[in-house]
């Protein structure tokens, strides 16, 4: 959706939630309750209340785009070659009640098109978006990045669908979205903006949501809810990440790692000089980069290393030799969520964040 992502100027920092498989579920609010802890609804509107209303809650804040109901719901309608943006009126926050200022929202949707978006907007935006081949894409309104999502969802248009966007005061987003009827397949993505990007101004807001899709096309909600949370279910499985580049579907390292204390895996942009290699270990297939060449790229070559990993209290990693290591992001073609050390010793447990040379 390349005029949406034009309208909602995309993009930076991220890190995936491995939520497949966390929801055996059958219910939208089965997938709610494996993101969010302690989620309370604040403010719902049902089919029934959104065709007697006529949508009086989702207001046109750009472009040409119109409003009508059916059986099913509300009707979002875009005239060819027109790009709307339908702001929902009351922020997410105006009802009151919410716990630690964590905000979130759930809508269930079904797209005519496969190019549309939705975003939590303040200061600036964070949200979902759909890339040129169907895939969900992450992005971050600071720096010019966007990530895909993990559990290779690919949108169909004239399907219903759920998304699930929710801040944290400090800034941390979760993403997931998924099929109806198919809660056990989630596409989702953690992302540690607030403490990365922007100088505290994803942290602290008042989030208004929005929705976005390209004509000639048409949106429709049956629904949508307003909730509060103490927290996110998995936020261990994070990391912090910096900014990246977006050139099509190549969308390079989607992590930071600091090496040696003064360069960054991927704001000096490791990508545009170090190709990624394929190392066969132990029956599966690892793309990555030599830890080696990382560290003598950076300006801090050293034989041997200490590794640190994202999650507190786990052990540092001693490796020697470093041409003998990798930092690896893809196995057997998936995602693996981040940058994760591969050695002698196996797969690291959790991922990198930063190598100092010994």
């Amino acid at each position: 959706m390349k005029k949406i992502l034009t309208l909602l100027t995309l993009l930076p920092a991220v890190i995936v939630l491995c939520l497949g498989g966390a929801a055996a579920a059958d219910s939208a609010e089965t997938v709610i309750g494996s993101v969010l802890v302690d989620y309370q609804v604040t403010f719902a509107e049902t089919a029934d209340e959104l065709i007697a209303n006529g949508g009086a809650h989702l207001i046109l804040g750009d472009g040409s785009g119109g409003k009508e109901t059916s059986a099913e719901g509300l009707v979002l309608t875009a005239p060819q070659d027109e790009n709307p943006v339908f702001n929902l009126e009351l922020r997410l926050d105006d009802t009151g009640g919410l716990i630690d200022r964590n905000q979130a929202i759930h809508i269930k949707f079904k797209p005519s098109q496969k190019d549309f978006g939705f975003m939590l907007a303040a200061d600036s935006s964070a949200g979902l978006t759909i890339g040129e081949n169907s895939e969900p894409l992450l992005f971050v309104n600071f720096d010019a990045y966007m990530e895909p999502l993990s559990g290779n969802l690919q949108i169909e248009p004239g399907q219903w669908y759920h998304v699930l966007l929710a801040m944290k005061s400090d800034g941390v987003m979760q993403t997931a979205l998924w099929k109806d009827g198919e809660e056990n397949k989630i596409a989702g993505h953690y992302v540690n903006i607030g403490s990365a990007f922007g100088d505290g101004i994803y942290q602290n807001k008042s989030w208004e949501a929005c929705i976005g899709f390209q004509g000639d096309a048409t949106l429709t909600i049956e629904s949508y809810e307003y909730y509060t949370f103490s927290g996110f279910v998995m936020e261990y499985n994070s990391l912090e990440t910096g900014s990246s580049q977006d050139d099509g579907n190549d969308y390079g390292p989607y992590w930071t790692i600091n090496i040696g204390g003064n360069f960054d895996i991927m704001s000096d942009m490791v990508w545009q000089s170090i190709p990624p290699q394929e190392i066969d270990a132990a029956g599966d297939v690892f793309t990555g980069y030599n830890l080696a060449d990382l560290m003598n790229f950076s300006g801090n070559g050293s034989d041997r290393a200490r590794v640190v990993f994202g999650m507190e209290g786990a052990e540092a990693a001693h490796v020697e030799p470093t041409y003998d290591a990798f930092i690896v992001y893809v196995r057997n073609g998936e995602l693996l969520g981040g940058p994760y050390l591969l050695s002698i010793e196996g797969l690291s447990e959790y991922p990198v964040i930063e190598v100092h040379p010994e």
